[in-house]
């Protein structure tokens, strides 16, 4: 743990993808001692981008820090859905609990909890922009792991994350047509 631990503090930081214009953060990252945000631009109209943002059974063609789900996702989201994410943060296995917070046309609002206290809340924000779309994930951290020496790490592998994610969320849309299986759940049972 110690080596990935280093290894992540001393490795260049990936470049966050950001589209150019005007984009207000969602209210509710406030709620957040740390905040990291990422755009791209999607050339796809604003309703196919969001219709495949909000399918999670696609999270795996674009959301590098998925691993899995623990059950079948929800389908089709709505407010006071609740999934258990297995996600990779800091090259280590981690559940989250999410649950969907909001739900608009064009944002998609989860709220979410994970080991040790950690408190996550992720926005998707899709607008529409002279090439088709652009997309704003806004991100927020909070609780006992965010606030102690390994803080400024975690947001350094969340913000990395979400740079990836939205670097091949394009082709991810582009070649989205055709829903691959589900996956069956991983379960860990007691040996």
């Amino acid at each position: 743990i110690v080596r990935t631990v280093v290894t992540d503090a001393l490795r260049r930081p990936a470049e966050v993808p950001t589209v150019a214009g005007e984009h207000t953060p969602p209210a509710g990252l406030a709620d957040f001692s740390r905040q990291v945000s990422a755009s791209v631009e999607v050339p796809a109209a604003p309703d196919a981008v969001m219709a495949f943002l909000t399918d999670f059974t696609r999270f795996p063609d674009w959301l590098t820090m998925h691993a899995g789900w623990r059950a079948a996702p929800p389908e089709p989201v709505g407010v006071g859905a609740t999934m258990t994410q297995q996600g990779k943060l800091l090259v280590m296995p981690v559940d989250i609990g999410w649950s969907v917070a909001g739900l608009t046309g064009s944002v998609v609002e989860l709220r979410g909890t994970g080991p040790m206290g950690l408190e996550l809340g992720f926005w998707l924000t899709v607008e529409a922009a002279p090439g088709g779309s652009a997309v704003y994930f806004d991100a927020g951290l909070g609780g006992q792991p965010i606030q102690g020496p390994m803080g400024s790490t975690v947001v350094r592998a969340l913000r990395e994350a979400l740079a990836e994610s939205l670097q091949r969320l394009p082709a991810a849309v582009a070649t989205g047509g055709a829903k691959r299986p589900a996956r069956q759940p991983v379960l860990h049972r007691a040996s």
